[in-house]
């Protein structure tokens, strides 16, 4: 997967880079025209969503394990996705898979384990997958 960013394009030629986003890699650079609402866009992130849950989960080996003194069922730690995610080139970078792994935790399929993991980082992080979320 590659990082996109959704470009607006304004009458008067201003670019203003609204969104980021995470899709399969395109082969050709690709220019849509449409008069809609910001709001509206929810079904690209839908899409990024689901496409990411397909391919990270595949990724996730839950276990027990012990970090930070504590045990923690059930978790998978966070590096090790992100060296999954290069591994098999899902991403092309670790800042990538970190932006994915974030935007799985922003959503809520990914919890954190420990108080105040800051963010899903290219380290020794316990995180539990949501299996309650709609989309998992």
């Amino acid at each position: 997967g590659e990082a996109y960013r959704l470009c607006i394009t304004r009458r008067n030629g201003e670019k203003k880079i609204v969104a980021s986003f995470f899709a399969p890699q395109l082969h050709n650079n690709m220019e849509v025209s449409m008069n809609m609402d910001l709001k509206d866009l929810k079904f690209l992130f839908d899409a990024e969503l689901k496409y990411l849950i397909r391919k990270l989960l595949m990724g996730v080996v839950l276990a027990n394990r012990e970090s930070y003194g504590m045990r923690f069922e059930d978790v998978f730690i966070a590096n090790e996705l992100i060296a999954y995610m290069l591994l098999h080139r899902i991403a092309s970078s670790v800042e990538d898979a970190e932006g994915m792994g974030q935007r799985l935790l922003d959503a809520g399929v990914f919890e954190a384990a420990v108080e105040n993991p800051n963010a899903f980082r290219n380290h020794f992080i316990p995180f539990y997958v949501n299996q309650q979320h709609e989309t998992v």
